[in-house]
């Protein structure tokens, strides 16, 4: 059995397996947005049913762990508790837009970072909360792991490759003057 070593592993598969997590966080993202906004919670693709949390079900889910007498951060619930849930026509839309901005900059690739690190933030106070409550934290682990790793990688291919600020573009856009050689 021959193994690849890494060293002649070329770069762009490592951008292109990137680009293809950085595609899956942002559908996952964008879609528990949408199921926010619109309201459903349950959908199929054929074989694959998925569930999603809609914002009356998020102030459910939070209801119940701030009431939750195990529930083990007390500064956490007592914020919870005595500001979220009280305000929680404005959190709740604040939260839709969070979800739905993190989607939109990870599906195209604008903001691409900045967007990482949106979501790493909301993932990290989710696996937070609910180590706290005594969760499932797993999967808001494995969130905050590649939202970190994507917001520390740079020059993914993406929208953000076309806008002004990005090197990419600048690179294009200088032109380099003819090489001279002095006869001495």
């Amino acid at each position: 059995m021959r193994l690849i070593r890494s060293d002649r592993v070329p770069v762009v598969s490592w951008s292109a397996a990137l680009v293809v997590l950085r595609t899956f966080l942002g559908i996952a993202y964008f879609t528990n947005g949408l199921a926010k906004l619109i309201g459903f919670s349950n959908f199929t693709i054929g074989p694959w049913t998925q569930y999603l949390i809609n914002r009356p079900g998020a102030k459910g889910v939070l209801t119940y762990d701030v009431h939750n007498p195990h529930y083990g951060i007390p500064l956490a619930r007592d914020f919870a508790h005595n500001f979220v849930l009280p305000n929680w026509d404005v959190i709740g839309w604040v939260v839709t837009a969070g979800e739905l901005g993190v989607g939109i900059a990870l599906l195209l690739g604008i903001f691409g970072r900045l967007g990482a690190f949106a979501g790493f933030l909301m993932a990290l106070m989710l696996f937070i909360w609910d180590l706290g409550a005594g969760g499932w934290t797993y999967d808001y682990l494995y969130d905050v792991v590649l939202l970190g790793i994507l917001m520390l990688t740079p020059n993914l291919p993406g929208l953000d490759r076309l806008m002004p600020w990005s090197r990419a573009y600048r690179g294009r856009r200088t032109v380099q003057a003819p090489a001279t050689t002095s006869t001495g």
